[in-house]
């Protein structure tokens, strides 16, 4: 829920309006009015997940129109409030009143069950921006098959247009991509070895007892020539790198390169890891969760 006083700073949001393409547009339930069903549902997930850059962008976007005029999100935002205010000068607005006919008649539409046809890709990882509905086509005409988590990996198997076909427990469902960003390229466990073929590189962590902190070791014959980024959970930015040494092991000799960490870094143990690595031009990306509070050395090695 978004209280008036939220909505009402939204439309002081950006002049531009933008036309999305190729959208789906449903009528209310006395036709007077076609709604773009991908931006009431966009919006609607930005809400529930509280997304600020998600709603300010869709602020600027045609969510209504008829015969004789097109109508931007902030638009239909402020004069859906003056309607209920004007109705009810007490009422606490909150998004499911403002979006009641939109959401009605897109909701409609999606009992609707059609067949849609995706191309093949290569197998990718998303994360889900927040609840966002998975349907059985590509497009927001289609049944509802369930909701994802905020943060749940999926897997892609097939585009169709502007939505992505994904593995789900049943087989497959469609998620609008707008509604996604690149995942990891794999999930991995904590306690156990990594070994990533198309790189040869090893991931293997080295975890002792004491307060939650993160190092990275690099090393290898690569080491010289191998980035790494660390990105904490529902984080878009690496964390910043404190500074690299370069060290020794003990029992080796071998040299390597320790990356580490300001002092002031957080490490939370809810949510998802993530560890960006580029060798030869090919970057990757693993994740993993902690489970269990300590001091994390993480080796980076590739050959």
């Amino acid at each position: 829920m978004r209280k008036l006083v939220i909505l009402i700073v939204l439309l002081t949001i950006g002049a531009g309006i933008v036309n999305a393409q190729d959208a789906d547009w449903q009528s209310n339930s006395n036709n007077s009015v076609e709604y773009n069903c991908t931006v009431v549902e966009s919006l609607l997930s930005a809400f529930e997940s509280g997304n600020e850059k998600s709603i300010t962008d869709a602020t600027t976007k045609i969510i209504a129109r008829n015969d004789d005029i097109q109508v931007s999100t902030s638009e239909y935002i402020g004069s859906a409030v003056l309607i209920l205010l004007s109705n009810n000068p007490k009422a606490e607005i909150s998004t499911d009143s403002i979006f009641a006919d939109a959401s009605d008649a897109c909701d409609k539409a999606a009992t609707t069950t059609t067949v849609s046809s995706s191309e093949p890709v290569d197998e990718f990882n998303v994360v889900a921006n927040g609840s966002v509905n998975l349907r059985s086509c590509g497009g927001t005409q289609c049944a509802i098959v369930r909701v994802t988590k905020n943060g749940e990996i999926l897997t892609v198997t097939g585009v169709d247009g502007d939505w992505y076909e994904v593995k789900v427990d049943s087989g497959t469902a469609f998620i609008s991509s707008q509604l996604t960003t690149r995942g990891p390229d794999d999930v991995i466990k904590v306690d156990e070895p990594y070994f990533d073929v198309d790189t040869s590189c090893f991931i293997i962590f080295d975890p002792k007892r004491g307060d939650m902190d993160i190092n990275i070791i690099i090393a290898g014959e690569k080491q010289n020539d191998l980035l790494v980024d660390i990105y904490r959970p529902n984080e878009t930015r690496p964390i910043k790198v404190e500074a690299q040494l370069d060290k020794a092991f003990s029992d080796t000799g071998d040299p390597y390169i320790l990356q580490y960490y300001s002092y002031s870094v957080s490490w939370p143990l809810n949510g998802l890891y993530q560890l960006e690595y580029t060798i030869d031009g090919t970057t990757k990306k693993v994740a993993w969760e902690f489970e269990t509070r300590g001091e994390y050395n993480i080796f980076v090695q590739c050959e």
